[in-house]
Protein backbone atom coordinates (compact mmCIF):
# COMPACT_ATOMS: atom_id res chain seq x y z
CA UNK A 1 0.00 0.00 0.00
CA UNK A 2 1.38 3.50 -0.76
CA UNK A 3 1.00 5.74 1.96
CA UNK A 4 1.61 10.02 2.15
CA UNK A 5 4.33 9.31 4.73
CA UNK A 6 6.78 7.41 3.48
CA UNK A 7 9.22 9.71 2.77
CA UNK A 8 9.34 10.03 6.99
CA UNK A 9 10.06 6.16 7.04
CA UNK A 10 13.41 4.74 7.69
CA UNK A 11 14.03 2.62 4.72
CA UNK A 12 14.38 -0.79 6.60
CA UNK A 13 13.25 -1.82 10.08
CA UNK A 14 10.83 -2.75 12.19
CA UNK A 15 7.23 -1.53 12.78
CA UNK A 16 5.51 -1.45 15.76
CA UNK A 17 2.01 -0.51 14.86
CA UNK A 18 -1.08 -0.43 17.80
CA UNK A 19 -5.20 -0.98 16.31
CA UNK A 20 -8.11 -1.07 18.36
CA UNK A 21 -8.50 -4.79 17.75
CA UNK A 22 -4.47 -6.07 17.61
CA UNK A 23 -1.04 -5.00 17.24
CA UNK A 24 1.43 -5.57 14.69
CA UNK A 25 5.44 -5.91 15.32
CA UNK A 26 7.26 -6.75 12.41
CA UNK A 27 10.40 -6.16 10.13
CA UNK A 28 9.60 -4.20 7.17
CA UNK A 29 11.01 -2.37 4.19
CA UNK A 30 10.46 -0.10 1.72
CA UNK A 31 10.10 -0.50 -1.83
CA UNK A 32 9.10 0.97 -5.24
CA UNK A 33 7.44 3.44 -2.74
CA UNK A 34 5.37 0.98 -0.97
CA UNK A 35 5.97 -0.62 2.69
CA UNK A 36 6.08 -4.04 2.68
CA UNK A 37 5.88 -6.05 6.31
CA UNK A 38 7.89 -9.27 6.51
CA UNK A 39 5.04 -11.82 7.49
CA UNK A 40 1.71 -9.86 7.53
CA UNK A 41 -0.09 -9.08 4.08
CA UNK A 42 -2.73 -6.77 3.85
CA UNK A 43 -2.14 -4.51 6.81
CA UNK A 44 -3.31 -0.69 6.26
CA UNK A 45 -1.11 0.96 8.89
CA UNK A 46 -3.03 4.33 8.00
CA UNK A 47 -5.93 3.00 10.06
CA UNK A 48 -3.57 1.99 13.04
CA UNK A 49 -3.82 4.42 15.76
CA UNK A 50 -0.24 4.51 16.81
CA UNK A 51 2.72 3.74 14.81
CA UNK A 52 6.08 3.52 15.11
CA UNK A 53 8.70 2.12 12.18
CA UNK A 54 12.42 2.38 13.58
CA UNK A 55 15.65 1.37 12.80
CA UNK A 56 18.66 1.88 14.40
CA UNK A 57 19.42 5.50 14.08
CA UNK A 58 15.63 6.80 13.30
CA UNK A 59 12.67 6.48 14.51
CA UNK A 60 9.51 8.11 12.68
CA UNK A 61 6.25 8.01 15.02
CA UNK A 62 3.05 9.00 13.82
CA UNK A 63 -0.18 9.25 16.75
CA UNK A 64 -3.66 9.27 15.55
CA UNK A 65 -4.74 11.78 18.49
CA UNK A 66 -8.88 11.28 18.87
CA UNK A 67 -9.78 14.23 20.84
CA UNK A 68 -8.41 16.17 18.05
CA UNK A 69 -9.30 14.26 15.27
CA UNK A 70 -5.64 15.26 13.91
CA UNK A 71 -2.07 13.19 13.16
CA UNK A 72 0.90 13.89 15.21
CA UNK A 73 3.88 13.36 13.56
CA UNK A 74 7.88 12.91 14.98
CA UNK A 75 11.02 12.32 13.63
CA UNK A 76 14.07 11.24 15.92
CA UNK A 77 16.75 10.54 15.32
CA UNK A 78 20.56 9.71 17.32
CA UNK A 79 21.97 12.37 15.31
CA UNK A 80 19.70 14.88 17.74
CA UNK A 81 21.09 12.96 20.40
CA UNK A 82 24.71 13.76 19.94
CA UNK A 83 23.67 17.45 20.65
CA UNK A 84 21.87 16.96 23.69
CA UNK A 85 23.59 16.83 26.97
CA UNK A 86 24.44 13.54 28.05
CA UNK A 87 23.45 13.21 31.57
CA UNK A 88 19.65 14.39 30.10
CA UNK A 89 19.68 10.87 27.62
CA UNK A 90 19.19 7.40 29.77
CA UNK A 91 19.20 4.25 27.24
CA UNK A 92 17.31 1.19 28.82
CA UNK A 93 16.69 -2.10 27.43
CA UNK A 94 13.82 -4.18 26.79
CA UNK A 95 13.51 -8.25 26.35
CA UNK A 96 11.30 -8.69 23.54
CA UNK A 97 8.77 -11.75 23.88
CA UNK A 98 10.16 -15.13 23.01
CA UNK A 99 7.72 -16.05 20.42
CA UNK A 100 8.47 -13.17 18.22
CA UNK A 101 11.97 -14.00 17.89
CA UNK A 102 10.99 -16.18 15.85
CA UNK A 103 10.38 -13.79 12.87
CA UNK A 104 13.45 -13.82 11.00
CA UNK A 105 14.60 -9.47 11.48
CA UNK A 106 13.62 -9.57 15.61
CA UNK A 107 16.19 -8.73 17.78
CA UNK A 108 16.30 -10.27 20.95
CA UNK A 109 16.34 -6.34 22.91
CA UNK A 110 15.00 -2.89 21.91
CA UNK A 111 16.26 -0.27 22.87
CA UNK A 112 14.37 3.08 24.50
CA UNK A 113 16.83 5.94 24.62
CA UNK A 114 14.77 8.30 27.01
CA UNK A 115 15.36 11.75 26.48
CA UNK A 116 14.58 14.40 29.89
CA UNK A 117 15.01 17.87 29.97
CA UNK A 118 14.88 20.81 33.19
CA UNK A 119 11.48 21.89 33.17
CA UNK A 120 10.88 25.72 34.28
CA UNK A 121 11.14 24.93 38.00
CA UNK A 122 14.41 23.03 37.07
CA UNK A 123 12.70 19.41 37.34
CA UNK A 124 13.70 16.91 35.07
CA UNK A 125 10.62 15.60 33.05
CA UNK A 126 10.72 12.68 30.38
CA UNK A 127 10.76 14.83 27.23
CA UNK A 128 10.33 11.87 24.71
CA UNK A 129 11.93 8.97 23.69
CA UNK A 130 13.31 6.65 20.93
CA UNK A 131 12.75 3.01 19.96
CA UNK A 132 15.76 1.58 18.52
CA UNK A 133 18.02 -1.71 18.74
CA UNK A 134 22.09 -2.20 18.58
Amino acid sequence: MEYDFIDKVPSEGIVLAFFSYRSVFFPYEVSDGNIIIKGEEDVDLAKAYECHFFDRDSEYRRIKRGSRGDIREVVLTKAQEDDMDTDLIFEEEVLVKPSYLEREGIPAKLLIVNRYRYSDNDLTVLDDYRISYR
